[in-house]
């Protein structure tokens, strides 16, 4: 079963898991940043789709690629996880950036959020300041559910 771990990602929080989870599989996966390089989906089985929660919304380059191929993939998609700050409403944004198409049976998770103010302009952390409350590089990503989706994708696809 061929599969592609898809991910986009704005301040590189996204990637850092995607490589996590990646070499937690016991398949081969083929990772691909979508916005360095475009893909022909049709080659893969399989799909695992990473993506951050940006003010309700995910980045231009998932976006678009959802736009494209959202009823291709939701026949073969297996997995999804977000990067979401606010990780008790991830179901919610999850099922928005679906347009609810996710397949029951698909396997979703929230890894917890970042916020990397290193990469951030001033009016950025201004927001995340105003929002969140926070100050500085801060984390909640949790290797327990980075662990556990691997896990699930492993004993689906082993």
């Amino acid at each position: 079963m061929k599969t592609a771990l898809l991910f986009s990602t704005k301040y590189g929080s996204t990637e850092k898991v995607a490589k996590q989870i990646a070499g937690k599989l016991n398949i081969n996966v083929e990772i691909v940043n979508l916005a360095d390089q475009n893909i022909d989906i049709k080659q893969y089985d399989a799909f695992i789709l990473g993506m951050p929660v940006l003010a309700e919304n995910t980045t231009i380059h998932m976006r678009r690629f959802l736009k494209q191929n959202l009823d291709f993939i939701t026949d073969k998609l297996i997995a999804v996880f977000l990067l979401c700050w606010n990780s008790q409403k991830w179901e919610v944004y999850l099922e928005k950036l679906f347009n609810n198409k996710l397949p029951k049976d698909c396997i979703s998770a929230c890894m917890g959020g970042e916020f990397n103010f290193d990469k951030m302009h001033d009016i950025e952390k201004n927001i995340i300041r105003d929002m969140t409350g926070v100050e500085k590089t801060t984390s909640k990503i949790s290797q327990t559910q980075i662990d556990e989706f691997a896990n699930k994708i492993n004993r689906r696809l082993g």
